[in-house]
């Protein structure tokens, strides 16, 4: 009885260390192994290790900087002070430079607000989302702490998913982004405390956008102060035509931290019920307008053939109309069954205006030459 009890205890042993032995080797793989699970919705999505953002946490960003090499963006209050003269002069906010001076925090942002939906706000955890702007603070997370994080996309079915509680299940294709977060691994292990960390924060972890916020805050100045833009909601953007570069996106009125706070603070379902009562008639500027944000006409192409219309017939142009019938019509709020010209048909966004205007006028041709000019 003894021998066999003798056995069975160092079975035992002897398993648990094995299992020991193979978490050992195999820890830096499944300490940052996400878990698939169903979310409130009953969607899929990854449940990450939490650690993984609490280290993350304890690493020092790096700059922000912009083409051109001006700080956007710094968790060094030294630095933010030593640029204070020249970025004042390129247009950044001295009462506003002066208040974040006055403070201690996490990042400092030398134009504010104005390049609110460029960067995200790190300290106010606002504008993070990549449906409001580029939002470089949280698009490039870990790249400004200096790991290169890869991913890729897979496809899961669910049929349990609920759009909400009212509505019943459905069958609902999912496309997930699996992080690889294996370069962690060492950091989670060696705790907070850890050398690495202090390696890791003397590291170079710097970043440049395309964005030119000379331009920005130029073209800022014209469409925050200027009629007609003024009393409207306005963006610009400016791209680089042989890059593809986006250089600027400015808006009228510029971003709001308090106007962003209470939108973050809303439930997409009860956005379009509540959104008025909160802001009335103010105008207000929820996201990146000119990024991401779909507005009329909706698509460049028109305006291109517009301005090929000009170019071969002359202002006169703008009183081509052509009869729009219902069955013609793309889209269900393009006008229809009635004579459209081009001003209604850049403001209603006319899909139909713009065909018959390059194929009845002929404008086939100066088209094509038209946007080799505009690039």
């Amino acid at each position: 009885m003894n021998t066999y009890a003798i056995l069975s205890f160092f079975t035992v042993v002897l398993i648990l260390a094995g299992s020991l032995v193979w978490y050992q080797v195999k820890s830096d793989e499944y300490i940052v192994k996400p878990a698939l699970v169903l979310n409130r919705q009953g969607a899929w999505q990854y449940s990450y290790n939490p650690r993984i953002g609490l280290m993350l946490r304890e690493i020092k960003a790096g700059n922000i900087y912009d083409k051109n090499g001006v700080l956007l963006a710094t968790s060094d209050k030294s630095n933010f002070q030593k640029n204070k003269a020249r970025l004042t002069a390129l247009g950044a906010n001295t009462v506003l430079y002066n208040e974040q001076l006055a403070r201690e925090q996490e990042r400092y942002y030398p134009f504010g607000s104005d390049l609110l939906f460029w960067l995200g706000d790190y300290n106010k955890d606002i504008a993070r989302e990549e449906s409001a702007g580029y939002a470089a603070e949280f698009r490039h997370y870990t790249m400004l702490r200096g790991f290169e994080v890869n991913y890729t996309t897979t496809e899961r079915t669910t049929d349990r998913y609920k759009e909400n509680k009212f509505l019943p299940e459905t069958i609902k294709d999912n496309e997930l982004a699996l992080y690889d977060y294996s370069a962690l691994a060492p950091f989670i292990k060696a705790g907070k405390d850890s050398k690495l960390i202090e390696l890791q924060n003397n590291k170079p972890k710097d970043i440049w956008l395309s964005l030119d916020v000379l331009m920005n805050e130029k073209i800022n100045a014209i469409i925050q102060s200027q009629a007609p833009y003024k009393n409207f909601r306005t963006a610009v953007v400016a791209i680089n035509a042989k890059t593809g570069d986006v250089l600027s996106s400015a808006s009228n009125p510029s971003p709001s931290y308090k106007d962003q706070k209470l939108i973050s603070n809303i439930e997409p379902d009860d956005y379009r019920n509540i959104y008025r009562q909160i802001f009335n008639d103010r105008m207000v500027v929820p996201q990146d307008l000119g990024i991401t944000y779909t507005s009329r006409p909706g698509s460049t192409v028109k305006v291109i053939d517009a301005y090929a219309a000009f170019n071969q017939y002359g202002l006169g142009a703008a009183n081509f109309s052509f009869f729009v019938y219902p069955a013609e019509v793309i889209r269900a709020d393009e006008p229809s069954n009635e004579n459209v010209d081009m001003r209604k048909a850049i403001v209603r966004s006319s899909n139909v205006y713009f065909i018959k205007l390059a194929n009845e006028k002929n404008c086939s041709l100066l088209f094509f030459r038209c946007m080799t000019c505009w690039a």
